[in-house]
Formats: structure tokens, sequence, C-alpha cells
């Protein structure tokens, strides 16, 4: 028995003496790839065999050598450390590779409606399917190309409506003239709608007789920018008896 135990003692000091080595040897590993001093390929070799992904996030967060942040970046695939990236790293290479990593809804929408840089908003928007948020985006983002990106991944009819007919930004409500289907919404929207751009997109989705009701409804000097979305969309023959009827107006 107490052979047994001595023998037991002896295995219990050597994984003592293993687990020791092991967090030794992990240590001089973060040591080396944390030393900004040191030769890239040497803290890049380091990085490869690191085991901690916070020590690996607390490389992305404060290295100034891009390739070796990315190296360690490239490794972590820890959701909590992945959020603390993209919210609080100051290099934004590395925000943009830990926000197309992110699954939590809420973390997106805080990146989208708060970080400066348009790519990294746009790698959140990118992964939100709420049709509420994408809305909440399409009207306040304070980037152009945000606001109808948001647009274009909405899909309920509903809400694409509220936008072109209410929306502040012009953009956004181009955007969803060209995917709505209502056409007496178009035919309101083509008509009324204080941008030119907006109202051509609403011409582009209404069909032909509507278009031909537009040019007949809208005032002389609105009748040209009508006629020349009729010209390509209606028969050549509707074309030019329209041109005769309005001549004094196109």
């Amino acid at each position: 028995m107490i052979k047994l135990r001595r023998i037991a003692l002896l295995i219990l000091i050597s994984l003592s003496s293993v687990v020791c080595s092991f967090s030794q040897s992990q240590q001089e590993l973060i040591n080396t790839a944390s030393n900004d001093t040191l030769d890239n390929e040497v803290r890049i070799s380091a990085i490869q065999k690191i085991q901690s992904q916070r020590a690996l996030g607390d490389i992305v967060l404060n290295t100034v050598i891009k390739n070796v942040r990315r190296a360690a970046m490239n490794r972590i695939t820890e959701e909590a450390v992945l959020i603390d990236i993209a919210k609080n790293a100051s290099f934004v290479d590395v925000r943009r590779v830990a926000i197309g990593k992110i699954n939590d809804l809420n973390t997106l929408v805080y990146i989208a409606k708060h970080d400066e840089d348009m790519e990294a908003v746009r790698a959140a928007v990118k992964r939100i399917d709420d049709q509420n948020v994408l809305v909440d985006i399409a009207r306040k983002s304070h980037f152009t190309e945000i606001r109808k990106f948001a647009v274009e991944k909405i899909s309920d009819n509903n809400l694409l409506n509220s936008i072109v007919k209410d929306c502040e930004f012009p953009e956004a409500r181009k955007a969803a003239a060209e995917k709505i289907t209502d056409q007496k919404l178009l035919f309101e929207i083509a008509k009324n709608d204080k941008d030119v751009n907006v109202r051509i997109a609403a011409m582009g989705s209404m069909n032909n007789e509507n278009i031909t009701a537009l040019l007949k409804s809208v005032p002389c000097q609105q009748k040209k920018e009508v006629f020349n979305v009729a010209k390509t969309k209606l028969p050549p023959e509707t074309v030019n008896k329209l041109a005769s009827e309005n001549k004094g107006c196109i």
C-alpha cells in the first residue's frame, strides 16, 4: 500500500511539473509574440503555438505590426474575444475581420450605429437579417452607402413601402422604390417625390399602363423626365403617339 501511494505521489509530481512547464512555455510564447521589438517571423511563429484566446486577443489589440496582429486575429474563434476586438480595437483592419466572425446581434447593431469606418459598418450590416433593425439603419446611418445597403437587404414589402413614403434620405427612398411592386404607391412617388432620382426609380418599376397615365397627369415641366423613361419601356408606336400629344412639353 505504501509503495502504491509513493508511485501515485511521483505521478502527481510529474504531472504537476509538466503542467508548470507547459504554463511557463505558453507564457514565454506570449511574451515573444507581444514584443514589438522582435523579428516579425519569430513572433508569428510563437502566435501559432499560443493556446489562450484572450492572450491572442491582447496581441491583436496592442501590437502595431499589421501582419503580426493579423496572424493572431486569424486564430481567434471565441465570440467574447471577437466582440472585444470589434468594439475596442484601434486598428480598423482587425475590427473588420472580427466583425465578420461575430453572430451576436446586439454587438452587430452597436457597431452598425457607432463605428466610424464605413467598411466595418458594412461588415456588421452584412450579418444582420432582422428587418426592423435594417429599417432603423436605413433611416439613421450617417453613411449614404450603408443606408442603401440596408434597404437592399430588406424584403418586407410593408417596410419598404414605409421607407419610400417618408424616409428623409433620397438614396434610401430610391433603393426602396427599385424594390417595391405596389403600382398605386409607385405612381404617387413617381409623381410627387421631391427628388428626381427617386421619381425615376419609381417609374422604372411601374407597368406600361401607369407610365402612360403618369405622363398625362404630371405638369408640363415634369413631362420630359417621364417621357424619357417611357421611351425605354413602351412600344415605339406608343412612344411616337405620346411624343405627338406632348410635343409642347418634351
